[in-house]
């Protein structure tokens, strides 16, 4: 978990000039004096207007102009960036420059940037995932014990790609029944308490095994070289494309693990409440809608064989149908033969 200050301690490891410095940490604090951010989102601030300042060139913060900043949108929408990475980028840049326009300096024709570039929206249609046999193929390629561990633990916490690489030995916990179970704080700040399905405890161990570490251990399961966190997804990023190259898979990326988790489980009909706890920290989230394409059809027939329904017999095309066990012929037949004593009890 990140403390409540490394976003200075990430822009004080940086080369910015005091003025960008300044800024940058007067941005971040009066965006959270507007409405209250989490350390991750502060994080995520400082990380977007690092790469503002990087983009801009020759130019600085501190004398940019509404050409400058449009440069910046330009290359943001350079199609380098997915739809969502690139409405982030928009989003940070322009809060950004309104921010400088009235603390800092005067930006002429700022309307140029606020009005006319589009952040857009973020894309609802992005939620690919892998089927369970693309599942199986990655997870049992070969690979380092660190990688599938990776692999293993992004998709059983239904992880965003960044929580993986914050988690520490020493957030691991074994509760009553045996399993390992730890909780995640990170986009939302709304907890999460995952409990380890045993495959990926296994999986797990050997990686822990391999590189010495305790439970107790105050250091990340998935640290950088120098032992700390990373501060970005881009050694994931790089081990995908290792991996889609191997595989062949068209959609495989980091985030992609946490929508075929969730798909995985909603097609295997387990409980929405257990998926959105797990996935959101709380009993239902309407997102669950956008990570899943469940075939209903498919659930429902699951369902029913759990239960023990059998299906129906359909006679002919007459249209008529009746079940496996002819219930409803046994039924008729039984009317009959009412309809019959009764007509002879009148006779008598």
């Amino acid at each position: 978990m990140r403390s409540p200050g490394s976003h200075l301690t990430y822009l004080n490891s940086l080369i910015l000039s005091k003025s960008e410095m300044n800024i940058i940490s007067g941005f971040i604090n009066q965006r959270n004096a507007i409405k209250p951010t989490s350390a991750r989102t502060k994080g995520k601030q400082a990380y977007e207007s690092v790469w503002v300042v990087r983009t801009l060139g020759d130019a600085t913060l501190d004398v940019c102009t509404v050409n400058d900043l449009l440069n910046v949108a330009s290359k943001a929408s350079s199609g380098e960036f997915t739809k969502n990475t690139r409405q982030t980028k928009i989003m940070t840049l322009k809060a950004l420059a309104l921010y400088i326009h009235r603390f800092h300096h005067p930006i002429e024709n700022l309307d140029l940037l606020m009005k006319d570039v589009k952040a857009g929206s973020a894309s609802k249609n992005r939620k690919e995932a892998l089927t369970l046999e693309q599942w199986d193929t990655l997870i049992n390629l070969p690979m380092s014990a660190r990688d599938r561990a990776l692999l293993a633990v992004m998709y059983d916490g239904y992880h965003r790609p960044m929580e993986v690489l914050i988690l520490k030995w020493s957030d691991l916990k074994i509760n009553e029944r045996g399993d390992i179970e730890y909780d995640i704080l990170f986009k939302t700040d709304k907890g999460r308490c995952i409990v380890q399905k045993p495959g990926t405890t296994e999986i797990l161990e050997a990686w822990r095994r391999e590189c010495g570490a305790a439970l107790t251990d105050d250091t990340y399961i998935f640290p950088a070289p120098d032992g700390s966190a990373y501060r970005t997804i881009t050694v994931l990023a790089k081990m995908f494309r290792r991996l889609k190259a191997k595989t062949g898979i068209k959609d495989l990326k980091p985030s992609t693990l946490r929508t075929s988790a969730i798909t995985h489980d909603v097609d295997a009909g387990l409980p929405i409440s257990y998926i959105c706890l797990r996935a959101w920290g709380e009993p239902f989230n309407d997102l669950v809608n956008l990570y899943t394409r469940p075939d209903s059809a498919k659930i429902q027939r699951d369902q029913h064989d759990k239960t023990g329904l059998k299906p129906a017999l359909i006679l002919g095309t007459s249209g008529k149908f009746t079940t496996r066990d002819d219930r409803l012929a046994e039924t008729e037949r039984r009317l009959a033969l009412l309809e019959m004593h009764f007509e002879e009890s009148t006779l008598r």
